[in-house]
């Protein structure tokens, strides 16, 4: 016979199996998407990160910015650029 505790107990071990699954296919994926970022800025970007302090994602976040549309940016600029910029500039 099946208790109350031992429901419970069951599907709180499957809820963290389940949680587990999908924090190892979100570090799988982060993984993937980090490699990709990296070679973003290093197949169109080499003299960027030639520059002192500019790693591939301030790279990456400055080649977006840049290449954003230039009829609809915001006046108050792009908080991902400035913050890249920041970052640069602190380095």
């Amino acid at each position: 016979m099946v208790t109350k505790d031992d429901l419970v107990l069951r599907t709180l071990l499957s809820t963290l199996n389940l949680l587990a699954d999908r924090w190892l296919n979100l570090t799988r994926e982060l993984k993937c998407i980090e490699k990709k970022l990296k070679e973003l800025p290093q197949s169109s970007a080499t003299q960027l990160l030639e520059q002192f302090g500019v790693g591939p994602y301030a790279a990456a976040t400055l080649m977006v910015a840049a290449g954003d549309n230039p009829q609809r940016l915001n006046q108050g600029g792009s908080r991902g650029a400035h913050n890249a910029l920041w970052t640069v500039a602190l380095i």
